[in-house]
């Protein structure tokens, strides 16, 4: 009788097996929990914003007065009709000497030593250029017009002189300086002494530029409009300036001959080089809208067919929703150097880089600020138009990427934050443990009732065995 005694305390105690078992598994599911919802924290920061551009408040710069010294140059004379007709050969040399010596970004932060207000290259004033061109000689000066003439050009076959590098090979060309900038426009001859960079963009006939340099003289030259008056200007850069162009001067047709990158790499230069880009912009920033009709609704991986067809949908307002990514601000000294706030009413854009579904890179530049404090789990609906596709440097390497410009405003719509219940694996940790967690519990409840059952029997035995003593006690008494 004592081993069944004692197996049934052993049941009893290994009842306590279930709740360990059901600890562990509430265990996993808190740990699960914890685990999954500060992920959802972590996935709800703040999207990352880079400033591109801006110069540190600790940089300072230093004031050093660019004097050319024009009286060692020689007798220069362009206040006459003969004057401009005549070339001071080496006046010309000795100039065209300083001005290849001195440095473009020390010209850029150079002093003027006529207006002691004017640090850098000034915006020409043509009025005061022929009214009195000794006033601004040799002083640097900047031209904003239009590029009609580039060219190469030989400095010692035209003067025999070459340059103190021993370069002697340049450029020349001439432009339509923009009147409204210069107060009178003219025509601007200009001989080009720097070497432009081979990454360069390339300027054709009719492209906007600044050109940047000294006033040399006024010099008479045959143009298209006959004989007259122009400036010369011995130039240190010609960059292609980012003029939008305004009203009847918009023309969206120029988007049919933007080229895509065929691949990631093959998208080195840079969209914002385009002048197509440019019309479209000034389309964007006169508020022109597209007719409801025209505006194409996509999602997902429909937007996948902007890469595969580019054709196709350039110049097309596109809907669709997507995740931002990154939000980056540029100034327009970011991409062109020689800008100033006067030359345009736009001096700064953003970019977005968004994904409609964690695959498809997209980039959308804006001309309005994006809203601030974007979080990573917050999607955006917006209306863009297509441009081209171009290749972009991430984390990931090289990729192409949709290039869009934003209309309007975009419409931020939050999702609510994720507490790990809708991550499928976690879902199935607990839908498994809640199943376990039932099961521990019917077994722990069949474990008790057989354990109560097995106790009332040995119970009722022990009951039996004491009687049976008892009563065979008696029975040896009577006898």
């Amino acid at each position: 009788m004592r081993p069944m005694f004692q197996s049934g305390m052993t049941t009893t105690k290994n009842g306590l097996g279930p709740f360990l078992f059901m600890g562990i598994i509430l265990a996993v599911m808190v740990a699960g929990l914890i685990f999954t919802t500060n992920v959802a924290e972590e996935t709800d920061q703040e999207v990352e914003r880079q400033e591109k551009g801006k110069i540190s408040s600790e940089i300072t710069f230093i004031r050093t007065d660019f004097d050319p010294k024009v009286e060692t140059w020689g007798p220069i004379n362009d206040t006459t009709l003969q004057g401009q007709q005549d070339i001071p050969v080496e006046a010309f040399k000795k100039a065209a000497d300083v001005v290849a010596l001195r440095p473009w970004n020390r010209m850029f932060a150079a002093g003027n030593v006529v207006d002691k207000e004017v640090q850098g290259f000034a915006t020409l004033d043509v009025e005061k250029a022929f009214a009195d061109p000794d006033s601004i000689r040799g002083l640097p000066v900047e031209v904003l017009g239009r590029l009609e003439t580039l060219e190469p050009f030989d400095l010692f076959d035209a003067y025999t002189h070459k340059l103190p590098d021993g370069r002697y090979k340049v450029q020349q060309g001439s432009l339509r300086c923009r009147k409204g900038k210069h107060k009178s426009a003219a025509f601007v001859h200009f001989t080009l002494l720097d070497e432009r960079d081979e990454d360069a963009p390339i300027l054709v006939p009719g492209a906007e530029v600044k050109l940047q340099g000294i006033f040399f003289k006024l010099q008479r030259y045959d143009t298209e409009k006959g004989v007259e008056t122009g400036i010369w200007i011995l130039a240190k850069r010609i960059h292609q300036s980012y003029k939008l162009p305004q009203g009847d001067e918009i023309d969206l047709r120029t988007l049919y001959g933007v080229h895509d990158a065929v691949t990631a790499v093959d998208a080195e230069r840079d969209p914002l080089e385009e002048r197509a880009l440019y019309h479209l912009l000034g389309w964007t920033y006169e508020g022109h809208k597209p007719k409801p009709e025209n505006v194409l609704k996509m999602k997902g991986k429909e937007l996948r067919r902007l890469l595969n067809e580019p054709e196709r949908y350039r110049g097309k307002t596109i809907e669709f929703a997507a995740r931002i990514m990154r939000v980056d601000h540029h100034a327009m000294k970011t991409w062109f150097p020689e800008h100033d706030e006067e030359d345009n009413p736009v001096n700064e854009f953003w970019i977005t880089y968004i994904t409609p579904d964690d695959n498809i890179p997209m980039t959308v530049l804006w001309l309005k600020e994006p809203p601030k404090n974007l979080k990573k789990r917050d999607q955006v609906r917006m209306k863009a138009t297509f441009y081209r596709v171009w290749g972009f440097k991430s984390q990931k390497g090289r990729a192409k990427s949709p290039f869009l410009v934003g209309l309007g405003e975009m419409e931020v719509f939050s999702v609510e934050q994720e507490t790990g219940l809708d991550d499928p694996l976690t879902l199935g940790l607990i839908v498994f443990s809640v199943l376990v967690l039932i099961l521990v519990i019917v077994v722990l409840r069949f474990d008790r009732r057989r354990a109560a059952v097995f106790a009332d029997t040995m119970k009722a035995k022990k009951q039996m065995h004491r009687k049976s003593r008892i009563l065979g006690s008696k029975g040896h008494s009577k006898e």
